[in-house]
């Protein structure tokens, strides 16, 4: 074979002669074109898992901080009550 092979593509006679199980008796040779493909598809599912990775981290982030604000404001909220009920005992008993 006269093209430079890449390391992790092995033609085998299987390949190349001919094979009586096809209509035809030709059998398709792989092409590196498929790896390229492949690697194509291994970054888009990287890329894909970062930006799920990351939504996933937003959410939670916000959920945190929402969470951190209501809590804030109940204690608030508690606190004027609280406040209020005091001044209020304190004024009936005057």
């Amino acid at each position: 074979m006269s093209w430079p092979l890449k390391p992790d593509i092995a033609v085998t006679a299987r390949d190349i002669a001919p094979q009586p199980d096809s209509p035809d008796g030709i059998q398709p040779v792989r092409s590196r074109n498929m790896h390229a493909f492949q690697g194509a598809a291994q970054g888009i599912e990287s890329a894909r898992a970062a930006i799920v990775l990351i939504a996933a981290v937003l959410v939670i982030f916000w959920r945190l901080v929402l969470r951190a604000i209501v809590m804030i404001i109940a204690i608030a909220v508690m606190v004027l009550v609280g406040s209020g009920a005091i001044a209020l005992l304190q004024s009936m008993h005057r």
